[in-house]
C-alpha cells in the first residue's frame, strides 16, 4: 500500500504567541482517480504519512461530495489500527490517542468506483496541551484557548474526559459554540452597571497585558435595536488567512422590556475564521 504516500508534517507550534501549548490544524484537499491503486480486500486510496509520538492526541475528518469515504488507519508496523466509514453520507471522522511513536499512515478509501474530490482535515495536539488546570492564571488560560482556536477547538469538544470544559480565570460560565465554533464565556450579567463597566475594564486590561505584538484591535459601539447598546472591542490576529480573533462586549439591556434579560452582561468571545 505504497501508491501515492503523501507525508504530512504537524507544526509544532500553535503561533508565535501561543508557545506553551501546541496545536496543530492542516485542510488537504486530495481527489480518488482512476490512477490510484484498488485492492478488493481495502478499496481505492490516497495514503497520508506522519510522524506521531506516543500519548499525542489526532483528529481526521474528511469530506466528499462526490463519493462516501472511509478512514484507516495504520500502525508503523504497517498493521490496521482503526477503520471508519461513512456508510452512505457525505463525511466520516476519527479520532485516537496514539499509542506508539513512529510514522503512522492514514488513508483515505473510497470502493471501486469512486471518484473524485475530497476535503481532508487533520488536527494535532500535544499531550501536555489537552487539559488545563482551572487555578491556572488568565493570562495561560487565553494561551491555552488560543491554541485550540487553531483547531477550530476539535479537541474540547472530542477527547473523553470527566472533566467540565475549561473556564478561564474570572468567567462566570462558558461553553463551546459547536456552529461557528467559538469559544464564549461570561464575566458578568447583572443589574449594576458600574460593575459591570469595572469587569469590563479590567478584563480588557488582562487580555491586552497577555497579547504580544501581532494584534490589531478595534472598538466599535452598535446600537442594535429596541434601545440595547452593546460596546465591543476586538483583537485581530494579523495574519494573511484564517485569523484568530477575540472579542470582549459590554451590552446594556437596561431599557429592553425583557424580564429574562439581565441589564448588563460582558462577555468574551474566541474565534478563528
Amino acid at each position: 500500500m505504497k501508491n501515492k504516500i503523501i507525508v504530512m508534517i504537524f507544526i509544532l507550534f500553535a503561533s508565535f504567541y501561543s508557545q506553551e501549548f501546541y496545536v496543530d490544524y492542516q485542510k488537504t484537499e486530495g481527489e480518488l482517480t482512476s490512477k490510484d491503486l484498488y485492492r478488493s480486500d481495502f478499496g481505492r486510496y490516497d495514503g497520508y504519512q506522519m510522524q506521531l509520538n506516543k500519548g499525542e492526541r489526532v483528529h481526521f475528518i474528511v469530506y466528499s461530495n462526490e463519493f462516501s469515504p472511509s478512514l484507516i488507519v495504520v500502525t508503523p508496523q504497517e498493521k490496521k489500527y482503526q477503520q471508519v466509514s461513512a456508510k452512505g453520507e457525505d463525511f466520516v471522522t476519527l479520532g485516537f490517542k496514539v499509542p506508539e511513536s513512529g510514522e503512522w499512515v492514514l488513508y483515505v478509501v473510497g470502493d471501486s468506483i469512486s471518484r473524485g474530490d475530497y476535503l481532508l482535515q487533520t488536527a494535532f495536539a500535544d499531550s501536555a496541551s489537552l487539559f488545563l488546570s482551572s487555578t491556572a492564571d488568565f493570562c495561560t488560560g487565553l494561551k491555552y484557548l488560543l491554541a485550540h482556536s487553531n483547531a477550530y477547538f476539535i479537541f474540547p469538544q472530542t477527547v473523553p474526559s470527566s472533566r467540565n470544559l475549561y473556564q478561564i480565570k474570572g468567567a462566570m460560565d462558558s461553553f463551546i459554540n459547536g456552529d461557528d465554533p467559538s469559544y464564549n464565556a461570561s464575566f458578568y450579567q447583572g443589574d449594576d452597571k458600574s460593575e459591570a463597566d469595572k469587569e469590563y475594564k479590567q478584563t480588557i486590561n488582562l487580555i491586552e497585558k497577555c497579547l504580544t505584538k501581532g494584534w490589531k484591535k478595534k472598538v466599535e459601539k452598535d446600537n442594535l435595536g429596541d434601545e440595547v447598546i452593546e460596546e465591543t472591542i476586538s483583537w485581530t490576529e494579523q495574519v494573511s488567512k484564517n485569523p484568530r480573533e477575540i472579542r470582549l462586549s459590554l451590552s446594556d439591556f437596561s431599557q429592553e422590556q425583557n424580564a429574562d434579560l439581565d441589564p448588563y452582561s460582558v462577555d468574551m468571545i474566541i474565534i478563528k475564521y
